[in-house]
Formats: structure tokens, sequence, C-alpha cells
């Protein structure tokens, strides 16, 4: 529409009614294609780039820093390699090692354009302490503020000149105006480069023409050339620096989003030969469902119907996040069969040989448990389908025990989120951000309760009721103990990765400011809701409205929330380890740690971090034992 407040300029998005400008989504997906090419070319070359696929991005990020202006600070690794490159003409089209530095300007910048309906405010704050000033100054007009009053000043017909400052001055008191003088005198310089807002656009686009066409690289987009309609009037102030926030949202002047590593990963499609059995149009993470054995005999005793229904009781017996890498497993076997020309015959069932060799093969460039996991999802797939498993278990039990001593050395232990990690971060946290609020009591509940991170956030899976831990699945309740009586809040956790019945995790009072009692009713009470069964137990209010607080939102917060006490990063089990440790530290029982964790086994015992403050007081206390008895 002619005068729709939201509008396309020069490659960037205009929102005049909010004052705000973003990427369009054309050049957000463009410019993270170009990351993920690189990232492609540099994992078949030896982690090494070319100089055009860098200086195509470093250009692509520059044009983004007008949206992202933090961006400017991410950009070192690729200037160093174009710099270098420039320095020695031999080395413009050689393939080369850019260094850690560029690794991670492409992870911050993958990380930030992967934000979606990001827009950057160019609304000024309100100045402060400042009785008469200039707050708006475009072609059309001036504008200029007293206390509450407003003075405008028609210079459209004047547009060709610099407005009159004695124009101005007589439109205002007296007593202000040799004050104003000066800087009247000082803004209505027609050099000033920021007299007008689309002036300095229209600079910058001009700038970022001339860097092309001096690189003599193609435009990664056509940018056609507009007249430049008169400016409208604005109220920004030019000596306001430009603030940056989220077009929704709870806004809060806080140190700028960091871009965090979640250890998450989009891996790329395994390329399988379609079949009639393995359609290639299903999800990836189906393939374990839908794919069945080209030679399958049906059965003698049953139905095709009643077959079926068998099989999908079956499947209904599996977690999701189990047939997902059940999948991923089937998909690896049937591509490894296609690299090797293995016939249909030799699938389904699977030859024992070919499953060794398929393993072997694998050894040494992945874990002992990931090959395991293969092995165990192709045996589910043949259980599945009703196939008998050939594989002699003496001898794959023996392959893959040779799989787990040759793996590749394992990546360090993931940080553990401790109570004294909780009680250094909190003080940093804006409480009166509901989502930074949200995410604290996430977090302390998560380490006081050892929770996983996705019993108690929303993961890509969406909110469910049935699965998701809502506001009415806690109760509170006083329990008397010895006299004394305890505050306890109750989470119900409807389902788990184990328990399909789903378990119960109590929570008491801690000392502060890591109290998960106190954080989730401060939480509660600040986002109430209206329908408590169908509002995620940690939902926040953002724009009038109850959002859930996802896994991707929980990590990046309290990872921005971290830096700025410069604490270390965690990631999503971090809680748990944490958890485990911090309450082994403070003299609970292994037996009972193990209850209140819900672990059936010793696993439990992989996630104990700082074992000399855990064994220490144990091992004291028999040694001063021993000595009293002696």
């Amino acid at each position: 529409a002619p005068w729709a407040s939201i509008f396309r300029y020069a490659g960037i998005n205009y929102n005049i009614a909010t004052r705000e400008v973003s990427l369009p989504e054309s050049k957000r997906t463009k410019y993270l294609q170009t990351i993920a090419d690189i990232r492609e070319k540099a994992k078949a070359n030896q982690s090494r780039y070319q100089l055009p696929d860098i200086e195509r991005l470093h250009g692509q990020c520059q044009w983004a820093e007008n949206i992202h202006t933090q961006g400017k600070w991410h950009v070192k690794g690729l200037q160093d390699f174009i710099r270098a490159a420039n320095d020695q003409p031999a080395l413009r089209h050689q393939w080369r090692y850019g260094g850690e530095r560029i690794r991670q300007d492409m992870d911050w910048w993958e990380a930030t354009l992967q934000q979606e309906n990001f827009w950057r405010s160019f609304d000024p704050t309100p100045a402060k302490d400042v009785q008469c000033y200039c707050d708006g100054s475009t072609s059309f007009e001036v504008r200029a503020r007293l206390s509450i009053r407003l003075v405008w000043v028609d210079t459209h017909s004047q547009k060709a000149d610099p407005p009159s400052r004695g124009k101005v001055s007589s439109s205002l008191p007296r007593l202000p105006v040799p004050t104003m003088d000066p800087e009247l005198h000082r803004w209505f310089k027609p050099t000033n480069p920021i007299q007008d807002t689309s002036e300095r656009w229209r600079s910058l686009l001009k700038d970022w023409k001339e860097k092309q066409l001096a690189k003599n690289q193609p435009r990664t987009e056509e940018i056609r050339a507009t007249t430049p309609q008169p400016a409208r009037p604005t109220v920004l102030n030019p000596t306001q620096p430009l603030a940056t926030k989220q077009a929704t949202g709870f806004h809060f002047t806080a140190p700028p989003k960091r871009s965090v590593n979640t250890r998450r990963f989009n891996p790329k499609k395994i390329q399988v030969r379609p079949t009639s059995n393995r359609p290639d149009d299903i999800k990836a993470d189906e393939r374990f469902a839908t794919w069945k054995p080209a030679n399958r005999t049906p059965s003698q005793s049953t139905s095709k119907v009643q077959d079926e229904q068998v099989r999908q009781l079956i499947l209904s017996s599996f977690a999701k996040s189990t047939k997902k890498g059940y999948s991923t497993a089937v998909a690896q076997w049937n591509r490894f069969c296609d690299e090797h020309n293995v016939e249909e015959s030799k699938r389904a069932p699977a030859d024992p040989e070919l499953v060794e060799l398929w393993i072997a093969e694998a050894a040494g460039e992945k874990s002992g448990g990931y090959l395991s996991d293969w092995a165990s999802a192709l045996h589910a797939w043949h259980t599945l389908n009703n196939l008998p498993w050939l594989p002699d278990p003496k001898r794959l039990k023996l392959v893959k025990r040779g799989a787990k001593y040759t793996q590749p050395p394992p990546k360090p232990p993931r940080a553990p989120m401790t109570s004294d990690w909780l009680n250094k971060v909190i003080p940093a946290a804006n409480l009166n951000d509901p989502k930074e609020l949200a995410t604290m009591a996430a977090a302390t509940c998560g380490v006081w309760g050892l929770f996983r991170l996705a019993e108690l956030v929303i993961g890509d899976e969406g909110f469910d009721p049935v699965r998701s831990v809502t506001r009415a699945d806690v109760k509170t309740e006083i329990i008397d103990s010895q006299g004394k009586q305890i505050l306890a809040i109750t989470v119900r956790i409807p389902r788990t990765k184990v328990n399909r019945q789903g378990e119960s995790v109590v929570l008491v009072n801690q000392p502060p400011p890591s109290d998960p009692v106190g954080l989730l009713t401060l939480h509660t009470l600040r986002n109430p809701s209206s329908n408590p069964a169908q509002t995620p137990l940690f939902a926040y209010r953002e724009e009038q409205q109850l959002v859930p607080l996802t896994r991707q939102e929980f990590l990046t917060t309290i990872a921005d929330i971290a830096h700025r006490v410069g604490a270390v990063e965690i990631h999503g089990h971090s809680m748990r380890i944490g958890g485990c440790t911090t309450l082994l530290k403070k003299g609970m029982p292994p037996d009972r740690v193990m209850v209140h964790g819900r672990w059936d086994s010793n696993t439990w015992k992989r996630y104990v971090r700082e074992h000399a403050e855990v064994l220490a007081p144990y091992l004291a206390t028999e040694l001063q034992a021993t000595q009293d008895r002696s």
C-alpha cells in the first residue's frame, strides 16, 4: 500500500509505526546458506577456505551489521583472512586454514541470523534533564521542544537551502535562544551526515556498493535504484546512539545477547537409494517406523490388518527420541548397503558378516557407544518387522568392544551447574524481566530437583499438556519433620524419558539466592495464568500473553546472564550433573541421591564432579573412626 507503515527500502525492512528495522527474510536465509556452503567446502578440504567465499561472506556480514550492530566485533577472523591474501597475491586462489577465530565468527553470525523476526529499534530514549532541545529535523521542517511545548518551523519552501537560524530563533522564547543558537548552527550545516535519516541510509548503501565494485564480486541480490522520496518528519535525536531491541518481548536494558554453543547441530540428510519399501518422501525421524523389508513374509495366523495392529503396538513401546535415533541407524545401514551394492535379500534379514563390516568401517571415527546403538537399532528394526536376527551375539559383542577401544578421544565433560554457580549468576539476572525470572526459576528447580532440561522447558515438538509439566502439576504442602514444619513443592511430571506413567519431584527451601521454592513462587505470581492445566510451568509474559520457555531460549538467556559475571557457560544436561554433585557435597547419601534423581542404575556416577570434595569427608570420617577404635 502507498501509505503502509512496513516497507522495504534499499534491502532493509522498515517499520515506521514501531520505528524499527530488520533484515529481509530472503537475505537472512541467503546469508545462512552462504555460511552452510562455506562449512561444507571446508569440511571437504580439511578445514580450509578460499578467498572468494570469505570475501562474499564478509560483504554479507557488513550489510547485516546495519541490523545486528554487535556484528562488528565478529568479523575479525574474516578480515584477517582477506588481509593476508591481499598482502600476498599468490594466496588468492589457494585453500588456506583460517584458524579458530574465523570459525568463531561464523558460529556467532549463524546463531545471530537464526533469530527469526529480529528488529532493531532506531527510536531514541527521551532526553534527560534538558528543558530546551531540538528533537527532530528533516528536509521538511525543524522541530524544537521547550519543556512540554513543541515549535514547528516549515522549511519546505526553502528545501534547496539550509533552514534559517533566525526563522527558528524567532519562533522560540528569547531566553534559551542564545544557548540553542550554536547548536542550531552546527545542526543546520548542510555537510552534517546525519541531518536526514534517509540520507544516512543512502550513504551507507553507496559505500556498500563501492566496496562490492572494488572487490569485483557479483552482487548477491540486485538492489533496485529508486528515486529517494522526501524525508518524513522524525523525532530522532541526532546525538542519541541507536538502541537494539526485539520487535516483541519484554524490553530490558541489558548487555547485548550472546550466542551459545548448545551442542546442537543440523545433520545432513542421509542419502539412501529410494525404493517402494523405502520411500524418500517421509521425515528422517520416521524411517524406523515406516521403512519395511522388501521380502517380508506375511503371517500365516493373522491378517494383514492384525499384523499392522501388532506392529503399531510395538512401536508405541519406543520413546520418540529413541525412534528418532533408531531412524538414523536404519538409514546408515541402508546407505552402507547402497555403497556396497548389497542386494535386498541380505539387508533384511541382515547378513551377519555385513553387520560386522558396517560397524568396523565406522570404528575409529565414531564412539563405541554410538556404534553399539546402531546395532541395537538394527536389531530392534528386525524385531519390529518380525525378522530373525542372524548375527552371533558373542562375535557382535567383541566387535562392539573393539569399536569402543578404538573410538576417538571423548569430548571434555560438561561443566556442572552447581548451587555455587547459581549463587554467582542469579544476582546478575534482572528478575523484573519475566523471561529472565522464568529462566532462573527453571535453573534452580533443575539443580535442586535433578530435573532433565526437557522435563522443564518446551522442546522442538512443542507444548503438549499430556507430556509437558503444567501449572496444574504443581502441589504445595506443609511437611512436619521432627517438630519442624517444612514447605514442600511437589512437581508431577506426566511422562518422562524412562517412565510413561510419570514421576514426582520434591523441592524445598534452600539458602538464597538459589532458592527454588522462592523463585518458583515469584515466577508464578508475576506470570499468572487463568488456565493452569493448559499453561506450561515456566511460561512467561510477553506482550500481554504467556509464552512457553523453550530449550533454546533457556540456554541463550542463561548463557547471556552468566557472561555478565564471567561464569562458565553450561549446557542442557549441566543441571542434572551439577545437582548430583551439589547434593553429594552437602552430605546426602548416594542411595538417596539415586532416589531423588530417579536413577534405577549406577549411571549417576558419571555425573559426579569434584570427586575430592565429595569423597574426602567420608574418607576422613572412616579414618577418624579407625583411630578412635585403636
